[in-house]
C-alpha cells in the first residue's frame, strides 16, 4: 500500500479534524465552534457579530479562544438553570 494513502483521506478536507477540534487547541475557527456546538456556521457568525459570544477577528475572519467558549457555555447553562 502506498504510504500516502494513510496520510490523506479523500473525503475529509486536508487539515480538518474528523471529530471536531482537539481539546488542546486554544484558538478555534468559526467552523470548529459550529461543529462543537452543533449549530450552523451562519448562526455562530451572527452571534459573534452581535457580541453574543466571545470572539475576535484576525485578518477579517472570526476566531474564538477555547477557554472563552468553555466559560461562555457554563454561563449559558447557569442562565438556563436560573430561569426554571
Amino acid at each position: 500500500m502506498d504510504i500516502l494513502a494513510h496520510a490523506y483521506h479523500p473525503i475529509l478536507p486536508v487539515n480538518r479534524h474528523p471529530r471536531g477540534p482537539s481539546k488542546t487547541e486554544s484558538v478555534l475557527t468559526l467552523r470548529d465552534v459550529a461543529d462543537m456546538l452543533k449549530l450552523s456556521e451562519k448562526s455562530i457568525y451572527r452571534r459573534a457579530q452581535r457580541g453574543e459570544m466571545p470572539a475576535f477577528k484576525v485578518g477579517g475572519t472570526w476566531r474564538f479562544k477555547r477557554d472563552d467558549i468553555d466559560e461562555w457555555i457554563e454561563r449559558q447553562k447557569l442562565r438556563v438553570k436560573g430561569t426554571r
